[in-house]
């Protein structure tokens, strides 16, 4: 998607909790290319409300908020239910290219659940 859409002005950032290798491995696994920053101690997981890994957030080009939560709609790690699921970051995405307002704005992450110390 990064590659697709990236003359549409689209940048893709991904945040990690990770250890380095681990991300590294990742990158290379998964074909990603787009940076991937490390961070620890919670303090972005805070910050922007991070209450699962991965979660998906998609900032209008005016610098708001448009989209939160999962990447599709099938809470899943099985390849076999992307085609079942609905496109949830991806219809956040086209929406915001067109201009327009995202129908579903917010809705529930899934994946590792983000635990905070205090």
């Amino acid at each position: 998607m990064h590659d697709e859409l990236a003359d549409d002005g689209l940048v893709i950032v991904g945040v990690s909790n990770e250890g380095a290798k681990l991300i590294a491995d990742s990158i290379e696994k998964n074909d990603m290319r787009f940076p991937i920053g490390r961070v620890s101690g919670g303090s972005v997981d805070s910050a922007y409300g991070i209450r699962a890994f991965p979660t998906t957030y998609v900032i209008a080009p005016d610098g708001r908020l448009a989209y939160m939560g999962g990447i599709d709609s099938i809470a899943s790690p099985d390849v076999n239910d992307i085609p079942k699921a609905e496109p949830l970051a991806r219809l956040a995405i086209d929406a915001v290219l067109a201009g327009k307002a995202v129908a579903k704005a917010q809705t529930r992450p899934y994946g590792c659940s983000v635990k905070y110390a205090n």
